[in-house]
């Protein structure tokens, strides 16, 4: 599913002008957010790692005698020593299978240790690295004026997507809202062939795109930067075209003073800008042109 044409940025009135005066927009550390479960949910396998340890050795047992598909090529280095040691004694029954029942002796609790290494090597790192630019995919939502634009009294920022400028705004990817993130790759396949490419963008993807179903409303489309090493700081001031903007859209409560402030700003500036207020028909929220 790729990005609709058009993505909004809800504003305050003070914002909305430092945005247009500057031209550059701030992306935020995921910990800054209101959201103090941001990047922080882990995504689990399905089925478990502890409930797929038996089938995993059950697989590489049967691969080395044949009767299943054979493996060796796509194994993860640990898997495949424990395949050649097992292809070992293949011809020793005894030997063979008193090595696959040590093996599924109770061991350690793998759920456990896999979501702490990937909240101390992914999580963490996402949360210091990642600088985002969070924005919707509609314009006139009342929740999202309340919450984001200063209870109706700033505006909403158009942004359109420029291919022949490769415009950042072309990575966004769509929030899932969820319970829980989408449950990752069956266990066994993580000890049979490692952290693949495939696994390691599941992973990502739950951190990183996955909210709780509560934030539904938000309907919030995400451009992630990555400061890849860099420092550590709460957020990061990134310059846009004038022409990635298509539309401002004042408030109800946007004050006079403020609607031709950033009147000006779109003559002198962003000439291809469009303006619009939000009106009140009968309960309901529309926006028509401004004069």
């Amino acid at each position: 599913m790729g990005p609709p044409d058009l993505l909004f940025k809800y504003t305050s009135a003070t914002t909305a002008e430092i945005v247009l005066e500057t031209q550059t927009l701030r992306w935020s550390r995921p910990d800054k957010f209101n959201d103090p479960t941001e990047f922080q949910r882990v995504p689990l396998f399905k089925p478990t790692l502890n409930e797929s340890y038996n089938y995993f050795i059950d697989i590489l047992a049967e691969s080395c005698q044949g009767r299943a598909a054979a493996i060796m090529g796509d194994l993860s280095p640990s898997a495949r020593k424990l395949f050649q040691l097992l292809k070992l004694v293949s011809s020793d029954v005894v030997k063979r299978d008193a090595i696959i029942k040590n093996l599924k002796l109770s061991g350690p609790d793998f759920d456990e240790i896999a979501a702490r290494r990937i909240y101390e090597l992914i999580v963490k790192r996402c949360i210091e690295e990642a600088r985002v630019m969070c924005l919707s995919a509609d314009p006139i939502n009342t929740a999202m004026w309340t919450h984001y634009a200063d209870g109706h009294a700033g505006c909403v920022i158009g942004f359109r997507h420029l291919p022949e400028k490769d415009t950042v705004f072309q990575t966004v990817k769509i929030i899932t809202y969820a319970n829980y993130p989408e449950p990752l790759t069956c266990g066994a396949d993580f000890f049979l062939y490692g952290n693949t490419a495939n696994l390691s963008a599941q992973v990502l993807n739950g951190i990183c795109f996955t909210k709780s179903i509560h934030w539904e409303y938000e309907q919030e489309w995400r451009a992630i930067w990555w400061e890849l090493g860099g420092p550590t700081r709460e957020y990061m001031i990134r310059p846009f075209y004038s022409d990635e903007i298509e539309s401002i859209t004042f408030g109800l409560n946007a004050k006079p003073q403020f609607v031709e402030g950033i009147k000006g700003l779109v003559r002198l500036n962003y000439q291809s800008c469009q303006m619009f207020r939000i009106v009140n028909s009968g309960g309901a929220l529309s926006k028509i042109p401004v004069d």
